[in-house]
């Protein structure tokens, strides 16, 4: 991978530690090729054979404290180097002597660790460090008024970075059948089971009630993509973590990728999920109503992606992600105005964590969408039955009821002995009264899901950055 990457300098350190012979001379043939192709190649390398020092070009040599006690050429059978050394003060290097080993007796680091000369002094003060010094001065007044090339981060701008990143990781997604047919059961599923628990609903006052809970079924949708968004996501940030340490791209196309590879998946399995639960459950059959149901689910589910992705990059391991997930559900669960209403919790609560909930919205808008112009006729086991007073009809004993404002309809309403009341005569008075939802809160509903949405992916976004580097 790091070869891939084409970069200016390859900086290897101690390549061949722990290898055999023949495997530290393959190792060291190959980096001889790299550079004999014009990739520069700067290697550490630890006791080499004479075999393996032959490949190398230049020498640099540091003696303890990190001093300089030789740098340049190495030279035909090590020549120059051993030149030098002899030049100065050095013995003698014997013909079959290993020059590595030479070298490092000369300068105290061989097996008897005696010197007997400041190798680094005499470097400072040979004629060789000046000329290095003269070369490298001249370089750098080269670079500073004809500069060859901008010093950048990274080889490519961000836009052809976002391109390849989000490619590869679309490919990924592709590529993972088992993740994705396992991801469509699971919709699948939940769709069918759902849709024939609530199998055709009608329109008495008790099947509202059962519509608003299939609604909220689908929350088992949101919450399971939550859990299944996760691994996949752990498991590809294990690669960013290393590429990114090697500069291969930024963070911020990676991030945006990971979050618009699965859209795609989303409308998919939205539409799939309608599918199977809308019309087993005999939701509004109008394509204006189907088409929100669909719009708001596939929002709910960018949203419930995006909280797993959360989630995720906020943990370390899908261990810690685990303990997370059902706190989160549970709260989201709790506070959506369903299970209890608004004005039945604790002003604490309903004062600002039911308008922070998406739940809330999304049923919300749900309900309305479904129950909005639906007349209600109750079933006999539905109705509530009383006795008027005598010589009064039923009409006339309910008038002052109905008067004030009071929801539902009487069945049969003129006759004189028994009173059948149905306690709703709309969809719109049951959602009204019940949960105190409005029909004109349903586009802004949904507005307030895709804001949602937003700030997941934004806070992902600071997440990932945050996280970009695994913890030690």
């Amino acid at each position: 991978m790091e070869l891939v990457g084409k970069p200016q300098l390859l900086f290897l350190d101690e390549p061949t530690s722990g290898l055999d012979a023949q495997s530290s001379y393959n190792i060291i043939r190959f980096i001889r090729k790299l550079a004999d192709s014009g990739w520069p190649v700067l290697c550490t390398i630890h006791q080499p054979s004479a075999i393996l020092f032959e490949h190398f070009d230049h020498l640099l040599l540091l003696v303890r404290g990190g001093r300089t006690a030789y740098y340049g050429e190495i030279g035909q059978d090590s020549a120059t180097m051993i030149r030098y050394f002899e030049s100065n003060g050095g013995p003698q290097c014997a013909p079959e002597a290993n020059p590595a080993e030479y070298i490092l007796e000369c300068v105290g680091a061989g097996t008897t660790g005696k010197v007997k000369a400041d190798w680094a002094e005499i470097w400072e003060r040979s004629t060789e460090a000046k000329r290095l010094e003269e070369e490298l001065e001249e370089i750098h007044l080269k670079s500073n008024t004809s500069p060859t090339r901008e010093a950048k981060m990274y080889a490519t701008p961000l836009s052809t970075q976002f391109r390849l990143v989000y490619q590869r990781i679309a490919l990924a997604y592709w590529r993972s059948p088992d993740y994705n047919l396992g991801r469509f059961m699971n919709v699948m599923f939940t769709a069918l089971i759902t849709g024939f628990t609530y199998w055709k609903l009608g329109n008495s006052s008790s099947d509202l009630l059962n519509k608003v809970f299939a609604l909220f079924g689908t929350f088992i949708m949101a919450m399971t993509l939550i859990i299944l968004s996760q691994p996949k996501f752990m498991t590809e940030r294990e690669y960013f973590r290393r590429e990114y340490a090697s500069r291969y791209y930024h963070w911020l196309p990676w991030g945006v990728s990971a979050l618009l590879a699965e859209l795609p998946y989303v409308f998919f399995f939205s539409a799939c999920f309608m599918f199977g639960f809308y019309w087993t459950s005999g939701m509004n059959p109008s394509s204006e109503a189907a088409g929100y149901f669909y719009i708001t689910f596939s929002v709910l589910v960018c949203w419930a992606i995006s909280l797993g992705f959360v989630i995720a990059a906020f943990s370390e391991s899908p261990l810690m992600a685990a303990v997370i997930n059902p706190l989160v559900m549970s709260v989201l669960i709790l506070f959506a105005g369903l299970m209890q209403s608004p004005w039945q919790m604790p002003r604490f609560w309903s004062a600002w964590m039911y308008w922070l909930d998406p739940f809330h919205y999304y049923i919300e808008g749900l309900a309305v969408n479904e129950l909005d112009g639906l007349n209600v006729v109750c079933d006999q086991q539905d109705l509530i039955v009383f006795r008027a007073p005598e010589n009064t009809t039923c009409a006339e004993y309910t008038l002052a009821y109905f008067a004030s404002g009071a929801p539902g309809y009487l069945d049969h309403p003129q006759t004189t002995s028994e009173c059948r009341y149905c306690p709703f005569k709309s969809g719109r008075e049951f959602y009204s009264t019940r949960f105190g939802w409005d029909v004109k809160h349903k586009w802004r509903n949904l507005a307030i899901l895709v804001a949602f949405f937003v700030f997941n992916c934004l806070v992902f976004l600071t997440f990932v950055y945050l996280r970009r580097k695994p913890r030690r």
